[in-house]
């Protein structure tokens, strides 16, 4: 976890970050691709943590349906559930070398 905090401090002085911070903000929530997920027609591995409060399982569950014959898996952990979870890289180079079961 030390990683993940590191990373977020890095330039956390910088006056551009807050600016930069709000347009992701507001680009995230005009984009919405929800309707045209079922036109995907490639393999998708969709994962995240159990206990992720910012990423809920309740959404990735919700884009699984959406999109024919994709793969969901949960891992231990939140948000952070590739740092967390030692099975989580692993399983995702096992689907990208589309070793996956």
């Amino acid at each position: 976890m030390k990683l993940t905090l590191a990373a977020s401090q890095e330039g956390a002085n910088e006056p551009s970050r807050q600016v930069g911070r709000l347009r992701q903000l507001e680009a995230r929530a005009a984009h919405d691709t929800y309707n045209r997920l079922s036109q995907l027609h490639i393999p998708v591995y969709i994962c995240g943590g159990h206990h992720d409060g910012i990423s809920p399982p309740a959404n990735l569950e919700a884009i699984h349906k959406q999109i024919p014959g994709s793969y969901l898996e949960f891992f231990k952990g939140g948000h952070g559930f590739l740092y967390q979870d030692p099975q989580a890289f692993k399983r995702i180079i096992a689907f990208l070398q589309n070793k996956f079961d």
